[in-house]
């Protein structure tokens, strides 16, 4: 019966060592993964810049550039929109998404009180039949 705990031990080192490489394949897969969203990122702005139709074929590549996603300037709206001391003193203002506030306003929200995000680009196959 000594072979129980030698048996025991070899099985424990063997699961960690087995954990310890796992560990360390996925450390590199997330290096690598860090590494490919930075080069992702830069191609996309790159592409961004070159482009200027939202779509275009490059040899059976679809690239489309979509403009960045427009967002409320909080800082921006609250001075061209400041509330009364009576009204901020009754009403806890509620922060509402732009769309909204395009329909509450008349004449929309003013462009100088929005801002725009980075473009981002996506690319795809082209389908045989559109080339």
């Amino acid at each position: 019966m000594t072979d129980a705990p030698t048996t025991g031990t070899a099985e424990e080192a063997a699961k960690t060592d087995e954990a310890g490489a796992l560990a360390r394949r996925l450390l590199f897969l997330q290096e690598q993964e860090k590494a490919i969203d930075e080069e992702k990122q830069s191609i996309g702005r790159r592409l961004a810049a070159i482009q200027t139709t939202k779509a275009h074929d490059y040899g059976g590549v679809t690239v489309e550039v979509h403009a960045g996603r427009r967002t409320l300037d909080a800082k921006r709206f609250e001075q061209a929109y400041p509330l009364s001391a009576a009204t901020a003193a009754y009403y806890v203002p509620k922060p509402q998404p732009l769309s909204k506030l395009q329909q509450l306003i008349p004449g929309g929200v003013p462009d100088e009180c929005t801002k725009t995000g980075q473009p981002w680009v996506t690319a795809s196959v082209t389908e045989a039949g559109h080339e």
